[in-house]
């Protein structure tokens, strides 16, 4: 008799289990199921690297706004890696998210994952480093071409007008750097014809590995009067190599506005040799991804054509200014 007793209280107890759980799951491209029956947006972020300060706020941008929204958030880091992107994208597919924020760590070859994801239902949202083709369903970034030519006034001003700049060449795929070096050079060569232009690329895109591809070309080239960086940590890396060979002549402008440039400058004041920093305001870029999922998810959003971006204006932090910066949210 005791042991019928416990088998029915064993029964009781795996079917209230069931019950709580709801039996249900969800499945490609779906939902969760959120508190009160109703289905939760899951969204699923992947900046270029979490090692950049830049990344990380545009994380911060996203988070805030699927908090506002009510969206679950998946951040995930492929670490600058596009095995690693592509293998994190199949994840979320499987995963069933709705909706993949991506920096594309080589926009010229992530079309067939993308395409992938789309069939499954996800919608895939580019950021900053977008995929070429543009197939992607929404696409959000600063006007890169815009900024590189802001970045080149300011250190041809800088720099009298003449003399010998070296620039960051960009990585293939990037698509971001290469329409900031664009506009930087065809700026330069429209306006200011004696300045001459130096493009090298390192093979290490760390920080550390710009500081040394600074020190190793002022050593080359002396006669370097400036350098522009078309992202933040080479902006960093090359303001500590100048630094670290004593050339106290040789002006900077980086990419990013990143807070640790802008602590750089508060501590060195208006001669900071980092000049400037064009800035892109990446919590508001994060902020812009999620508002335009929930107007796509809404059916007041929809992508004209291939070309049709989400712009935001560049703007720049300078470092006779710096404490006065804010970073747009």
């Amino acid at each position: 008799m005791l042991k019928k007793l416990m088998a029915t209280l064993l029964a009781l107890c795996l079917a209230f289990s069931l019950a709580a759980c709801g039996g249900g799951s969800s499945s490609g491209g779906g939902s969760s199921a959120a508190a009160g029956g109703e289905d939760k947006v899951r969204v699923a972020f992947m900046p270029f690297s979490m090692a950049e300060e830049f990344g990380i706020d545009v994380l911060n941008g996203v988070q805030n706004a699927c908090d506002a929204a009510g969206y679950e958030l998946i951040p995930l880091d492929p670490n600058a890696d596009l095995q690693t992107e592509v293998s994190l994208i199949e994840d979320m597919i499987t995963e069933g998210v709705d909706a993949i924020i991506f920096a594309a760590i080589d926009g010229q070859s992530m079309d067939e994952i993308v395409e992938k994801a789309q069939e499954a239902g996800v919608v895939m949202v580019d950021y900053d480093c977008t995929v070429v083709s543009g197939i992607t369903d929404i696409t959000v970034k600063s006007d890169d071409e815009k900024g590189g030519a802001m970045a080149a006034e300011i250190l041809a001003e800088a720099i009298g007008g003449e003399g010998t700049v070296l620039y960051y060449e960009e990585s293939p795929g990037v698509g971001s750097g290469v329409w900031r070096n664009k506009g930087f050079c065809d700026y330069m060569a429209e306006n200011y014809p004696d300045i001459e232009l130096i493009p090298n690329r390192p093979s290490d895109n760390s920080r550390a590995g710009a500081q040394t591809w600074a020190i190793d070309m002022l050593s080359a080239y002396p006669e370097i009067d400036g350098i522009f960086t078309y992202w933040g940590d080479a902006a960093i890396g090359s303001y500590y190599g100048v630094k670290e060979i004593g050339r106290e002549d040789v002006k900077i402008v980086g990419y990013d506005a990143t807070p640790e440039q802008k602590e750089i400058m508060e501590a060195d004041g208006a001669d900071c040799q980092l000049i400037a920093s064009v800035a892109m305001f990446p919590k508001k870029m994060g902020r812009f991804c999620v508002e335009t999922l929930t107007d796509y998810l809404a059916g007041d959003y929809k992508k004209e054509s291939t070309d049709d971006i989400v712009f935001l204006e560049p703007g720049c932090l300078y470092a006779e200014s710096a404490s006065e910066y804010v970073d747009e949210e």
